[in-house]
């Protein structure tokens, strides 16, 4: 499914994009795009407007932090769960995931 196209997602930056009712952040690290779930699973802070440090984005409400790789909580933050991820696809322009 299209979700966005590449120039949407600047390098080391987020973005928030709507697919079948889900909020799902992309972000794009190192020239790739990964897509998790945009509601910290601790009580739902919008992970777009948290801090994106290598592969982890650090939820702005309570400092939860996950890899956008795969959606993994970081152990330190065992307040958080691990949260859904996307493999993401490029298609000439067009960001794809699949839902």
């Amino acid at each position: 499914m299209k979700v966005a196209k590449v120039p949407d997602v600047l390098e080391g930056e987020m973005a928030v994009v709507k697919a079948k009712g889900k909020n799902i952040m992309l972000a794009k690290v190192d020239g790739q795009v990964f897509a998790i779930e945009e509601e910290c699973t601790h009580e739902g802070g919008p992970l777009h407007e948290g801090i994106l440090e290598g592969y982890t984005v650090t939820c702005p409400w309570h400092e939860g932090k996950y890899d956008v790789r795969n959606g993994k909580a970081d152990p330190e933050t065992d307040w958080v769960h691990d949260t859904n991820s996307w493999k993401v696809k490029i298609d000439g322009d067009d960001i794809l995931i699949d839902l």
